[in-house]
């Protein structure tokens, strides 16, 4: 239909509810792309069989960051009930609201330090931000309405099954990013994809009481190596459990993986065709609140534990878990740097 060279990388791009623009955001570019009123392309190509689609840039001017990480198109109202808003997040935490005809009538800090992602859900907008951040707004007034509940904070995340999950509120803990978030919304859900690889299923159904209906954690590095571990290892089940029949115990299967993000994992399935109750099961398997299917995880660092190996400096440990930080070259390529002791690796 029709093709365009864009010069500057794009992060995400949106189309507008009346199907007449759509938008595209990224670094140092933030474009509105118009059809006419049947759908067509507004600016035909001097050449009949190809079309080139005109792209008009947003005013820039009070934009602090130039560098879009979000967009969302979003129907508010006004007077003829068909006016639409483009809401643009920046990635130092700024939201900027532009009209259809690309001017620039607000902006607010939403108060992070820096954000990745954004979606609608709803008449909600959900701001996925750092530190595990993510953050609702009425799509329409912008007025905040709740930040989720924070992932366990890295290192802490071996909590056990039925037991109250308490938040540490230490200055030193660190918690991964929110990276991305989808909303589903017939189910009234939101996936969020943390930095180390750990994604929450939110219940959304009650603004009030938001909970968990479902976590996944995963390795966030390639695995080298696994091995079973014998049932008559007592790793993964309970302290004190009921004894099972020869029968019942083989329906279980624990192994364990070792994996580059430096983590052993300790994970245990049950084989569905066992009639092995769930109140029986509860008894003798040691559950992740996390992971029903991982029993426990250990952290491991030859470098920066101690005789008795404990972590002598668990904040720079756990910073491998964390989105690294932003630059630009001067052609305004983006790069992702992790810092090492010697030198900087491009990741």
């Amino acid at each position: 239909m029709t093709s365009n060279k864009l010069g500057k990388p794009v992060n995400t791009f949106a189309f507008a509810k009346s199907s007449t623009f759509f938008v595209t955001a990224g670094y140092q570019h933030l474009k509105f792309w118009f059809f006419d009123d049947d759908g067509r392309l507004q600016k035909p190509a001097l050449q009949q069989q190809e079309q080139i689609m005109e792209s008009k840039s947003a005013d820039l001017a009070k934009v602090k960051v130039k560098i879009f990480v979000g967009v969302q198109c979003v129907a508010n109202g006004g007077a003829s009930g068909k006016e639409e808003q483009v809401l643009a997040l920046a990635t130092d935490g700024h939201l900027y609201v532009y009209d259809k005809h690309r001017k620039l009538n607000k902006w607010m800090n939403i108060k992070v330090d820096r954000a990745f992602g954004c979606a609608i859900g709803g008449n909600y907008l959900y701001c996925a931000c750092t530190d595990g951040i993510v953050r609702l707004f009425n799509s329409k007034t912008l007025e905040h309405i709740i930040t989720l509940p924070k992932p366990p904070p890295l290192g802490q995340a071996n909590v056990e099954s039925g037991k109250k999950i308490k938040i540490p509120s230490s200055k030193d803990s660190k918690f991964a990013d929110a990276l991305a978030v989808l909303v589903d919304e017939v189910n009234q859900r939101a996936l969020v994809l943390y930095s180390d690889k750990m994604i929450f299923v939110w219940d959304m159904h009650v603004m009030e009481k938001i909970s968990v209906y479902r976590t996944l954690y995963s390795h966030c590095g390639p695995i080298y190596d696994m091995q079973a571990v014998p049932n008559k290892l007592t790793v993964g089940f309970q302290p004190e459990r009921p004894e099972l029949s020869e029968e019942e115990m083989g329906a279980i299967t624990k192994f364990a993986t070792c994996s580059g993000d430096r983590t052993v994992r300790f994970w245990t399935f049950v084989d569905p065709s066992a009639e092995l109750s769930t109140q029986i099961l509860s008894k003798v398997l040691v559950k992740n609140a996390y992971c029903k299917d991982m029993s426990r995880m250990i952290y491991v660092s030859s470098e920066t534990r101690d005789g008795n190996g404990d972590l002598l400096s668990p904040q720079s440990f756990f910073d491998q878990f964390k989105a690294g930080p932003l630059t630009m070259q001067e052609d305004g390529t983006p790069v992702q740097l992790t810092k090492d002791e010697e030198k900087l690796d491009i990741e």
